[in-house]
């Protein structure tokens, strides 16, 4: 098995960029920062994609000038020729025009795997090294003791306990991040109510407020009004008014007689 060609739509620094490999060695160089390291890293993600979980490689690779993300890997052994595609913005892959579904890394429905017969962290410490990551002896035992763990457990070497573990407890903490997401909207929904009764007590209390120092004044004003609203009083200003008029009919009379006189 080997690599026949690289096309890179959008992968890091590199847009469009074509990479044809001849038989033999084949051997990429250049300088500082032109490259090299992410087109290690493009083919490992062709053959085994990005973890979901791993933003951080994701927006590493995230291409610096174009909103695509994706690319075609080609590998050949002997007459047959096979194809990898990657979305990786929607997280789209297809293996010689079969739509991958699984989005496991580990999964055996991945083209590294099938093509290769290993998983992603033995790729990552056998066919492929890394710059400065040869140290390799704890990781290839973790993984052969995972191996062997699955084997007695599942009687499927494929079936990664520490990740059903992590995918189960992942699940749990979601279904508790929709618990207390909900307690929040019950929360929120009985403070909106409870703010709103709020409103209708602090209007009752102004009106209170209002009808209380409206009462105060008609009470002042009942003050000044009390001694002219008894019953004596308005009996001595009626007898005045009839005196007053009285006399003022009097002088009426005295005045047209000095007239005629």
């Amino acid at each position: 098995m080997k690599i026949k060609e690289l096309k890179i739509d959008a992968f890091g620094k590199f847009i469009y960029k074509n990479i044809e490999f001849k038989k033999g060695i084949n051997i990429i160089y250049g300088d500082n920062e032109t490259g090299k390291s992410t087109i290690h890293k493009f083919i490992e993600t062709m053959l085994f994609g990005i973890n979901p979980s791993n933003k951080e490689i994701f927006n590493k690779y995230q291409p610096w000038f174009s909103e695509e993300y994706k690319g075609q890997l080609l590998m050949e052994e002997g007459e047959n020729e096979y194809i990898i595609n990657r979305d990786f913005n929607n997280n789209i892959s297809s293996f010689n025009n079969d739509e991958i579904k699984d989005s496991n890394p580990n999964s055996i429905e991945q083209p590294g795997y099938q093509l290769l017969g290993v998983n992603k962290e033995i790729y990552k410490n056998t066919l492929s090294i890394g710059q400065l990551k040869s140290k390799t002896d704890r990781e290839l035992l973790k993984e052969i003791k995972n191996k062997i763990e699955n084997l007695g457990k599942a009687k499927d070497e494929n079936i990664n306990i520490e990740d059903v573990l992590n995918r189960l407890e992942e699940k749990k903490e979601i279904e508790r991040y929709e618990e207390i997401h909900e307690k929040i909207n019950t929360l929120n929904n009985e403070k909106k109510e409870i703010e709103e009764k709020r409103g209708k007590l602090k209007n009752l209390v102004n009106q209170i407020l209002d009808n209380k120092k409206e009462l105060k004044d008609l009470e002042i004003r009942n003050q000044f009004l009390e001694p002219l609203t008894s019953i004596e009083d308005f009996d001595e200003l009626e007898n005045k008014f009839l005196n007053a008029e009285n006399i003022i009919n009097e002088i009426n009379t005295l005045n047209e007689n000095i007239d005629s006189m």
